[in-house]
């Protein structure tokens, strides 16, 4: 039986080892391109030592990607040759790329010397890139320029700048002309630089402008006639309370997202094409401002025409409600804080044009239980209100307390989650 099996084993053939084909060598070069299109440059680039296939495909990427990987805002101990390293490398990219850009983002931490940077934005523009993402942070105390071949580059499209170190010198005329999506972030941005940026951007439809600001007062002044969204983020760092200054000529916003720590003061221009708006003033620094009622009153005056509001206010005084008899609010996002102070008439928007009302972080108290019945009460063509308590209640206990509520309208539902 032993010799049996020992020889069933000898005459057992081995079995062929599978093939591992390469696939995606394979595929064809646009289609290489754009996988390495969504990585970081440095690995495009050294997936040309996988094989012959491989050794020239990232230059062909429309999208550069270049990094210094110094996430660390505040982080001063590194090398200098780290940055040196990262100059060469940027170099020798631009050098051998082969094609035209389509992105070329750019993320310089820490930065000592500004020359190499304002070369690397001109051998992209002569590439013909239509997008532009810089981050550029230096800790020298010195001020780089936005280069003015930037400003008057006729197919830059989409600008992010993000910066502690940038100012902004546009030239007298012809600038911008073709941008329409702009996005700064800058800290402690200076006032010619707020006062000239934002009102040399013709073609602009798209801007956010989001930074800490200081002891200075900032006078913000946006011009832009193809204006569809703006978006405003600034914190107050200083913790001293200085309010910036907003004039805004737009006369096609349709979107206006505002949230900061210390309320500036706007003054909006023209406002009438105004769909949607979203003030945030639930920062306690914002609300014991001394200029807030007046503040918050003359920007919610300026937006008194929009159709979804998107409210959220940790005070709300009854001075700085304002409403306008032509309101056409058809939706209200409510934040509720802790004071609330019954209108002594009710506004036209809440009685005759309110249909929904979404309101967040529920809790029960009081003020919220008398606003959230006002509302009710008051508002004859609600359709729906809905109302987000964190499961912090039984539902059904808090359905039959608003049962007790008599209702304006007979068709208005409302919702629990």
């Amino acid at each position: 039986m032993g010799s049996q099996s020992k020889s069933l084993m000898l005459n057992k053939k081995p079995m062929p080892q599978s093939i591992v084909k390469d696939r995606i060598s394979e595929l064809p070069d646009p289609v290489l391109c754009r996988m390495l299109s969504l990585i970081p440059t440095k690995y495009a680039v050294r997936t040309s030592v996988l094989s012959k296939r491989w050794k020239n495909v990232w230059v062909f990427v429309p999208n550069i990607d270049l990094d210094d990987e110094n996430e660390h805002f505040y982080r001063r101990n590194r090398d200098t040759n780290d940055y040196v390293r990262f100059s060469m490398f940027v170099d020798r990219v631009l050098f051998l790329h082969e094609t035209d850009i389509h992105k070329f983002r750019l993320h310089c931490s820490n930065v000592e010397d500004f020359a190499p940077i304002e070369g690397w934005i001109r051998s992209a523009i002569g590439r013909n890139a239509v997008e532009f993402d810089l981050l550029v942070e230096s800790f020298t105390n010195q001020n780089f320029k936005l280069p003015q071949s930037i400003f008057m580059y006729k197919k830059l499209v989409v600008l992010k700048v993000n910066s502690n170190c940038l100012s902004y010198v546009p030239p007298k005329s012809g600038c911008f002309r073709s941008l329409k999506f702009l996005h700064v972030t800058f800290c402690f941005l200076d006032n010619e630089s707020a006062g000239n940026l934002f009102s040399c951007c013709p073609a602009v439809e798209d801007l956010t402008i989001h930074g800490d600001v200081g002891p200075r007062v900032l006078n913000f002044k946006i011009s832009a006639t193809e204006l569809k969204k703006l978006r405003i983020r600034l914190r107050d760092v200083a913790l001293i309370g200085v309010v910036n200054n907003f004039s805004v000529s737009a006369p096609k916003l349709e979107t206006l997202d505002v949230t900061e720590d210390v309320l500036s003061n706007y003054n909006l221009e023209s406002s009438k094409s105004l769909v949607k708006a979203s003030v945030n003033l639930y920062h306690h620094v914002a609300c014991l401002h001394r200029e807030f009622s007046n503040l918050s009153a003359k920007l919610l005056a300026g937006i008194s025409k929009v159709k979804c509001l998107c409210l959220s206010a940790h005070s709300l005084k009854e001075e700085c409600t304002t409403y306008s008899d032509n309101e056409e609010e058809e939706y209200s996002d409510i934040f509720l804080g802790p004071e609330w102070n019954t209108p002594k008439t009710v506004p036209i928007c809440v009685s005759t044009h309110l249909k929904t009302i979404t309101v967040m972080g529920f809790k029960g108290y009081y003020d919220e239980m008398a606003v959230t019945k006002y509302l009710l009460e008051n508002g004859k063509v609600l359709n729906k209100v809905i109302i987000y308590t964190g499961n912090l209640f039984r539902l059904d206990k808090l359905d039959k307390e608003f049962m007790m509520f008599q209702m304006g309208s007979r068709t208005c539902q409302v919702e629990f989650f």
